[in-house]
């Protein structure tokens, strides 16, 4: 069984985003109640936010490093090419994000709502969604290895050419995804969830 390191904070000092605007490296601070609007090529290294609103429109070359996000909201931004590491987002709004041609390694996601989220071209490894919404989320192209799903309600969502091999979806609402034969095969699935999916085989129930 796989392991999913915490992120490392050491000590963050409590700042205002206006102390820190246009810094290249956001490192060791703690941002509470506060409005961001970051850019390209920014690095976040051992930091905690809290209440935060990010509200640029595209980032590319983001990289975070052991950070932890408290009541942020992501929504409507795309990320390229970005670098997630050691990282927990709890109870964050990511309604409309896209992360594209993007890295999750070691990611908590607990109690989030990520509905319209498009994780397409990404790699994700040693992540955990738990207790969160991602209703119309799209992955396509994206490859996946040791995820861990509890209670993740994929309602219409779109699975392409993501393998979801020996990954338990038992757990999750699978109601009307939209997803081909080569990306179901090898899940682990209960029965109720089966008779969504049995459409795939071109077959119907009497």
């Amino acid at each position: 069984m796989f392991k999913i390191s915490e992120p490392i904070i050491k000590y963050t000092k409590y700042i205002k985003y206006f102390d820190i605007q246009n810094k290249e490296n956001i490192e060791n601070y703690n941002i509470i109640s506060d409005t961001i609007s970051l850019n390209s090529n920014t690095k976040i290294n051992s930091c905690k936010f809290e209440n935060v609103v990010f509200e640029k429109e595209k980032l590319q070359q983001i990289n975070i490093d052991d950070a932890i996000f408290i009541n942020c909201d992501f929504s409507n931004i795309t990320f390229i090419d970005t670098v997630i590491f050691r990282t927990k987002f709890i109870n964050c709004k990511m309604v409309g994000t896209s992360f594209i041609d993007s890295s999750f390694n070691d990611v908590l996601f607990i109690d989030n709502m990520c509905n319209y989220i498009n994780i397409s071209g990404c790699n994700l490894k040693n992540v955990s969604i738990t207790d969160s919404n991602l209703v119309e989320s799209t992955f396509i192209d994206t490859k996946v290895k040791n995820i861990i799903l509890d209670n993740t309600n994929f309602k219409s969502s779109e699975f392409v050419n993501t393998s979801l091999y020996n990954i338990d979806l038992s757990n999750s609402n699978i109601e009307n995804i939209k997803i081909d034969v080569n990306s179901i095969r090898g899940a682990i699935i209960d029965i109720h969830q089966s008779i969504d999916l049995v459409g795939l085989l071109g077959v119907k129930i009497k």
